[in-house]
């Protein structure tokens, strides 16, 4: 009786284990991934980079970054096939892969020093070529610009968010863009590098679940809210 006793105390004492253990790695290993919606607050380019030199010098964990706009429908033109299709494209800062929870089925997530080069959702690249496999196509639209707002020169407090309701402007001219890759991603998208103008959505990958969503209010605290989005 005595044993039987032991053994059940002894199994208990090991569950209780593991579930601290895979609470452990959930709050301490597990990567965590950010948004805020900082739509109305004129957060820009400018502003972000003041944000990731003080990221680099105060050493956060934080893994990856992207801001992104959503633009107007715009037609997109297939140079090799000809065919056109209304897409929304996505002007985006940083990192092009935590834009969507997407995984890439071509190419990669970008070009490397290269603005000029864009990823397309899957239901976009099969509507215009046929197919998925299309890395090094060229696309052809209307001229993308995103309007750009004054930040603070403070570099070493936190920068103040713009007040500003900027939105995006269309030039005139035509922008040639190649394809670096395309995105398991359903919808008619394209997600377009951008070096300057304002954003509405930050995204920020943490290397740890624990503390990340203080963090992220902190860091962001004119957003409206702090969704979680997914984890790895």
């Amino acid at each position: 009786m005595k044993g039987k006793k032991g053994m059940v105390m002894f199994a208990a004492a090991n569950l209780v284990f593991l579930a601290a253990s895979a609470i452990r790695l959930y709050l301490f290993i597990t990567p965590c991934r950010l948004e805020a919606d900082c739509r109305g607050c004129g957060v820009d380019t400018e502003w972000l980079k003041q944000w990731e030199e003080q990221q680099k010098d105060g050493g956060q964990g934080i893994l990856k970054m992207a801001a992104w706009q959503v633009g107007s429908r715009e037609e997109i033109l297939a140079v090799s096939t000809k065919r056109k299709e209304s897409a929304r494209p996505l002007g985006v800062y940083g990192s092009l892969d935590q834009v969507f929870s997407a995984d890439l089925l071509s190419g990669t997530w970008g070009l490397t020093g290269r603005e000029d080069a864009c990823v397309l959702s899957k239901d976009l690249a099969e509507a215009l070529f046929g197919s998925t496999e299309v890395t090094g196509e060229q696309i052809l639209l209307e001229e993308l610009s995103w309007t750009s707002s004054e930040t603070s020169n403070n570099a070493k407090d936190q920068p103040s968010p713009i007040n500003s309701s900027a939105k995006k402007e269309k030039g005139k001219r035509k922008q040639l863009l190649v394809v670096a890759g395309v995105m398991d991603r359903e919808g008619k998208y394209l997600l377009v590098p951008m070096s300057e103008g304002t954003v509405e959505t930050v995204s920020v990958l943490f290397e740890r679940r624990f503390q990340a969503e203080e963090k992220m209010r902190e860091y962001f605290p004119f957003a409206d809210a702090c969704l979680l989005s997914n984890h790895l």
